[in-house]
């Protein structure tokens, strides 16, 4: 992803992924701190594959006992807030895709 698509999607998504936090946090100045952090991840997180693009990689992290479904809804509420769609998605990795000749079927939460 170059610098000015990254910039672009900063600005298309920053709104939207602050008033998240903000729900969650409660606080504006926790919030603006975090959209900081999770735009710094974000793009520190994106994997640049030679032959098939930019995936991001979407990580859910569950406390102990804490049931899988909750990390079900907080990747989906994460998608939601980053407007990527669930046809964007892929159930494989990254050498399989190429060896599909880069087609990936979307995945099922």
């Amino acid at each position: 992803m170059r610098k000015e698509q990254f910039e672009e999607f900063l600005s298309a998504h920053e709104k939207r992924i602050y008033h998240y936090l903000l729900s969650l946090l409660g606080n504006d100045s926790d919030a603006n701190d975090v959209v900081q952090m999770v735009f710094i991840s974000f793009y520190e997180h994106i994997d640049r594959v030679e032959d098939l693009g930019n995936f991001l990689e979407l990580e859910v992290v569950l406390e102990e006992g804490e049931p899988e479904a909750d990390g079900v809804r907080e990747a989906e509420e994460l998608l939601a807030a980053l407007a990527i769609p669930q046809s964007a998605l892929v159930d494989r990795a990254y050498v399989d895709l190429l060896e599909a000749g880069g087609k990936g079927e979307p995945s099922r939460p």
